[in-house]
């Protein structure tokens, strides 16, 4: 609302733009919040992965004080990671290619459902008589 060119607050809107400023706020903190919740573990992951296995904390949060690539290389070799991990794309490849090919027989599938649906609705237009 303007009066002479200036605009004019009316309560009911700020009262509004004040609610959905506290939305925002709290949507932004929930989704903060989750986004921490979420990286934690992988955080924790690399801190574990690089930290030096000889030091004994007793503390699985802490953080490592010094990198240790040599971990890595340990993980790799004496882990059988490498073997482990072709297992896993030799799983994986598989799984995915079929849900592509899947999914994109069932989309057909459920776009001619659609259609004939569509198509046998009786029209709201009046006949004429």
């Amino acid at each position: 609302m303007t009066a002479g060119g200036i605009a004019v607050s009316r309560p009911a809107d700020r009262v509004r733009r004040r609610r959905n400023l506290a939305f925002a706020v709290a949507k932004y903190a929930f989704l903060g919040f989750w986004a921490l919740l979420c990286l934690l573990p992988m955080i924790l992951i690399f801190s574990t992965a690089f930290k030096d296995p000889t030091i004994e904390t007793g503390n699985p949060f802490q953080l490592f004080s010094s990198v240790r690539f040599e971990n890595l290389v340990d993980a790799w070799t004496l882990g059988n990671f490498g073997r482990y991990f072709m297992n896993t794309i030799v799983i994986m490849v598989p799984v995915v290619l079929g849900v592509v090919a899947l999914e994109d027989v069932l989309e057909e599938l459920v776009g001619e459902i659609r259609d004939a649906a569509q198509q046998s609705r009786p029209h709201d237009e009046p006949e004429d008589r």
